[in-house]
């Protein structure tokens, strides 16, 4: 990244990863996901004070839950809850945040179309000096219609809030996108 605004782009962050994921078939219309990250963060920028030293051990650990509500699993409620420790060596710098997210997908026959609904929100807490507290929501509304065995049209709606006690790190945001999805093997 070009962190300096001088047009040369320098490495900022190197980072090692152990990442765990499971899914577990509880019985024929509930599947169970559950994933565990530890990550070191090695930050290459040099920060004025040790406590924004960004420096890092962070853990992940989610689980997400499907429930299937047809025996062609093309409908399903999801669910999810998560929990995220960033162990900064600098204060300002480390924080919680706690994940939920609820869910729905389903399929339209008679227009060959699959679509889902999620609701994500999320709570984020930073301490030191600069600390705020963060609430954040996502409504989100995907479709996806195949067009060709090759070939998948996909759009995506969403709606962000942001809301922290910090006045900067206040945003609401509305995004829209159109995917091409293509499936091939070699």
């Amino acid at each position: 990244m070009d962190v300096q605004g001088t047009g040369t782009r320098d490495q900022i962050l190197s980072s090692f990863m152990l990442n765990i994921n499971n899914m577990f078939i509880m019985s024929p219309n509930w599947q169970s996901q559950y994933s565990l990250d530890i990550r070191q963060d090695d930050s290459l920028l040099s920060e004025t004070t040790t406590d924004d030293n960004a420096d890092a051990l962070k853990y992940t650990l989610k689980t997400t839950q499907y429930y299937f509500l047809s025996k062609n699993k093309k409908t399903a409620f999801t669910g999810g809850l998560g929990y995220i420790l960033n162990d900064a060596t600098g204060e300002n710098k480390a924080y919680n945040r706690i994940d939920l997210s609820l869910g729905y997908m389903s399929y339209l026959k008679n227009w060959d179309t699959s679509y889902n609904l999620n609701l994500t929100t999320y709570k984020l807490s930073y301490d030191g000096a600069n600390s705020r507290d963060e609430e954040n929501y996502s409504l989100t509304m995907t479709f996806n219609k195949p067009i060709k065995d090759w070939f998948i049209a996909s759009s995506n709606l969403n709606y962000t809030t942001n809301d922290s006690t910090a006045e900067s790190y206040n945003y609401s945001k509305y995004t829209i996108m159109f995917n091409a999805i293509f499936n091939y093997s070699f």
